[in-house]
């Protein structure tokens, strides 16, 4: 058995989190040998119900005991290997929208996993505690949800503007813009545009607009009943194969013909789900 879903956030939040998904795997789930998720330029906060997973990054392995985690930016592929049965919430949050909780540098947690109650202190250790005491996957977005709320309340919460804007235009012209054009747009110089995307996104402007426009690749075959890799070359706004080819590998460690051949269940899943 293997079950992904999303939720759609509270419409006060919609700003800051895209959705909350719910994955859940049996005991008898067959895993392959490493599981892989590509970057999506989004960040999220991970709970973790079930046994400690085995992640892999840049070839560091380690072994994920906490059960509360935030998840940074990905510049490239992230592997891991699932120990058996998983049960996890996660809050997928928009690139900019993780920021005005946490108020702390994100180009510091980039391609990272850090314990929650690293960067939320008690915050984290009191929702921990409050989501342990319940089984019910609704009712446990809601205790997240509430937190969020509530977070917003006390400390009025608001995403930056500019930032907001230029995450925002990159998505709507699928990456494919440049980053003179991007800073004209939203009134904003290209350095204090790097600054603040290093602050509250966690990559820089143009690695995001790279990422966006690979996401496209996914989109395009998702919806075509057939296709071909000239038309999405074209489509995706590659200059030729070969430039293609490389910011494929670069992001995801393969060649497109090495990645659609393989069986990273998880990574479509979190790619077309």
């Amino acid at each position: 058995m293997l079950l992904y879903r999303e939720y759609d956030p509270h419409l006060a939040l919609r700003c800051f989190v895209k959705c909350y998904w719910i994955w859940q795997t049996s005991l008898t789930h067959k895993w392959g040998t490493q599981e892989r998720i590509l970057p999506d330029g989004c960040t999220e906060l991970l709970f973790d119900f079930g046994e400690p997973v085995r992640q892999n990054h840049s070839g560091a392995s380690t072994s994920l005991a906490v059960k509360s985690q935030m998840a940074g930016q990905l510049s490239s592929a992230f592997e891991f290997r699932p120990p058996g049965a998983i049960n996890v919430l996660g809050v997928r949050f928009h690139a900019h929208g993780i920021f005005p909780f946490l108020r702390l540098p994100l180009a510091e947690m980039t391609d990272r996993i850090v314990a929650l109650h690293d960067v939320w202190n008690g915050l984290a250790k009191e929702l921990g505690q409050r989501l342990i005491e319940t089984c019910d996957d609704r009712q446990r977005i809601d205790l997240v949800e509430d937190f969020l709320l509530f977070m917003i309340r006390k400390h009025d919460i608001r995403p930056d503007t500019h930032v907001k804007n230029a995450v925002e235009c990159i998505a709507t012209n699928d990456g494919l813009i440049s980053i003179e054009e991007l800073s004209r747009q939203i009134g904003l110089g290209k350095r204090q545009l790097e600054r603040k995307f290093a602050l509250q996104v966690g990559v820089s402007p143009k690695l995001y607009t790279r990422i966006i426009r690979f996401q496209r690749i996914f989109r395009i075959i998702q919806r075509a009943e057939k296709y071909e890799w000239p038309e999405v070359l074209v489509d995706c706004g590659y200059y030729d194969q070969s430039h293609l080819i490389k910011d494929f590998r670069a992001i995801s460690g393969r060649t497109p013909s090495e990645y659609f051949s393989a069986s990273d269940t998880m990574a479509r899943l979190f790619q077309l789900g």
